[in-house]
């Protein structure tokens, strides 16, 4: 159930309709921090997603194109029916007209959401890096293949690759 309010904000001339939300569904991403959120579903399925497009963002060659998949995991969330959501604090859902007993969450603005998307790219880049690319390329048993653009991705200044190579 979804409940709107209309509020000014930051002393703007227009008002803009702000969307409640009491019930989470299965695919819905928490934004924030802890075991709570990281811990859903929606979160987990994010953060996949994230792990399946992270070697094509590292090599990106322009913020558009890093854009662009950020973007792109967003609308996927969305169309598995998610939503980015931020839990209201307490005193937050009490100065909104809440009873301090129930838990509500409003959604995210589609900045936060897009910046979301792109910190979790960065998170833990050298990490990936040796994982899935040093790794790769000195034992050639990984799931991720080494292109010369994922190699890129290590800042290797001669990174052999040998494509006629079996195994």
């Amino acid at each position: 159930s979804v409940h709107s309010i209309k509020m000014t904000m930051n002393n703007r001339l227009h008002s803009q309709q702000q969307q409640y939300v009491f019930e989470l569904n299965e695919h819905d991403v928490l934004c924030g921090r802890g075991s709570g959120p990281n811990d859903r579903v929606g979160n987990i399925e994010f953060r996949n997603l994230v792990l399946s497009r992270k070697a094509e963002y590292l090599v990106a060659p322009s913020r558009d194109a890093k854009r662009r998949i950020a973007s792109g995991i967003v609308d996927a969330v969305r169309c598995r029916g998610g939503r980015f959501l931020r839990k209201l604090s307490a005193a937050q859902a009490k100065e909104a007209g809440f009873k301090r007993s129930i838990a509500v969450y409003e959604l995210a603005d589609e900045s936060t959401v897009l910046e979301k998307a792109k910190q979790t790219l960065r998170q833990n880049r050298a990490e990936f890096v040796k994982e899935h690319v040093g790794e790769a390329v000195s034992s050639g048993e990984s799931e991720l293949p080494p292109s010369p653009a994922v190699a890129a991705a290590v800042h290797d200044p001669t990174p052999t690759l040998n494509n006629d190579a079996e195994g």
